[in-house]
């Protein structure tokens, strides 16, 4: 990674609502950047966007631009072989706040997403970014909106050959917030059985979270 820019893109600044989610957002987006050693080399903010006296929910949109040095770095978010594992790379915390499942199937959006812990997102992206290096690593692709089942589904629609998976539930949550709630820092990854191992023992040893969740 080189540079970030953005676009913001908010309702009325005269509401002090909207004004103080803008201020946030940009104070949010200093933070990530200066833990990741990101400059921001510009950007543009849109206010007033509303239709009948409804804003759009704040979005702060960010771009990036950077550097593979080897084109077979270039990491697919498609599942690729038949028999990988798969695995949930970073905090197994996660909230229905804010969610799509909470707006999907209880038409509301409300409450407050879990945490973003910078310094641990820094460990996370070093630690994928060395196994990808090493060719241990065949998919990676966020775990975002929709939380982990939406995720696994994506990775196998992008597969192009109709590559199914089984989805494993681990750990005290209940299945609904297993499957679909929401946390930062979630990356689903999947690994050929030859470099399972090494993949979690340098987890083990980057002090960075990384679970089983299926095949």
């Amino acid at each position: 990674p080189l540079a970030a820019t953005n676009c913001l893109n908010f309702a009325s600044p005269e509401t002090p609502e909207v004004m103080w989610q803008f201020a946030r957002s940009v104070d949010g987006i200093r933070e990530a950047c200066e833990a990741m050693g990101t400059p921001i080399t510009g950007g543009n903010v849109s206010f007033y966007n509303e239709t009948n006296g409804a804003g759009v929910f704040p979005t702060p949109v960010i771009g990036m631009v950077g550097v593979v040095e080897k084109e077979a770095h270039v990491t697919p978010a498609g599942l690729q072989s038949a028999g990988d594992t798969l695995l949930l790379l970073g905090p197994s915390a996660v909230s229905l706040a804010g969610s799509e499942y909470l707006e999907v199937f209880h038409d509301r959006v409300a409450g407050q997403p879990a945490s973003v812990d910078l310094a641990q997102e820094v460990r996370i992206q070093d630690f994928l970014r060395a196994c990808i290096r090493e060719g241990w690593v065949r998919s990676a692709h966020d775990c975002s909106e929709g939380g982990l089942l939406a995720s696994v589904l994506e990775s196998a629609f992008l597969s192009g050959s109709g590559r199914g998976f089984d989805l494993e539930l681990r750990g005290p949550e209940a299945p609904h917030r297993a499957l679909f709630g929401e946390g930062p820092t979630r990356i689903l990854l999947s690994v050929g059985e030859e470099f399972l191992a090494r993949v979690r023992d340098s987890a083990m040893n980057a002090g960075v979270p990384l679970l089983v969740c299926g095949r």
